[in-house]
């Protein structure tokens, strides 16, 4: 199943100003102005993919005992 079939759901998340803002500074493109269209959906989707994946390690371990 490709990314553009994948259903998907809406957040709203509510981020303290100062951490958002440093994330569109990394993000910013110089050419559009702005972020690049689709950077913080992959950010964010990425740190959750990472940390579900730590979470199984633990539950495993914790499991394993």
């Amino acid at each position: 199943m490709n990314e553009l079939s994948r259903p998907t759901t809406h957040w709203n998340v509510r981020l303290d100003a100062t951490l958002a803002a440093r994330v569109e500074m990394a993000m910013w493109d110089p050419h559009l102005r702005k972020p690049k269209y689709g950077t913080r959906k992959a950010l964010i989707e990425h740190l959750l993919t990472e940390w579900l994946q730590r979470e199984a390690v633990k539950s495993m371990e914790n499991y394993n005992g």
